[in-house]
């Protein structure tokens, strides 16, 4: 009786443990939710470029983004609740000035975002911190790049 009230204790300890150390930054939306949580403000953390057949998809894929001002550059998109989205833009990494490049409308459809009349982005990743948008063309008829940007929540 005694080890059965000591297992039962221990049990009940790891369930209580386990559902207090659950973060809610961690929750994956589903792609039914992702219409109404990616309303707010995303920030530019990392924007990935490359070849998927000679590359593959993994983590240790690098940064390979061509022209300077790619890594340099700051970006910011506001998409509002009434379908309305801001971008904003600033290259100077020592300047805090934001410069307010297109207002365009959005809409999100079956994991596709899209903004303007821009080419859609899949949504490949949604939580309440991040926000991962990939965009595949061909570069050349044996070239299939893919272009990867991962945004951090501001507000």
């Amino acid at each position: 009786m005694k080890t059965m009230k000591h297992l039962l204790y221990i049990i009940v300890t790891l369930f209580i443990c386990t559902a207090c150390d659950k973060d809610d930054t961690d929750k994956v939306f589903s792609i039914d939710d992702y219409e109404k949580n990616i309303v707010g403000e995303w920030q530019l953390v990392s924007h990935i470029l490359y070849d998927r057949k000679s590359t593959g998809l993994n983590d240790d894929i690098k940064d390979l983004v061509g022209p300077e001002e790619e890594t340099t550059r700051k970006e910011i998109y506001v998409f509002k609740e009434n379908g309305e989205s801001i971008w904003y833009l600033n290259y100077d990494k020592n300047d805090d000035g934001w410069s307010q490049i297109e207002e365009e409308s959005w809409i999100v459809k079956n994991g596709i975002l899209r903004i303007g009349d821009h080419s859609p982005y899949k949504i490949i990743l949604l939580t309440p911190t991040t926000l991962r948008l990939e965009m595949h063309f061909m570069d050349a008829p044996t070239i299939e790049v893919y272009e990867t940007w991962t945004y951090k929540r501001l507000k």
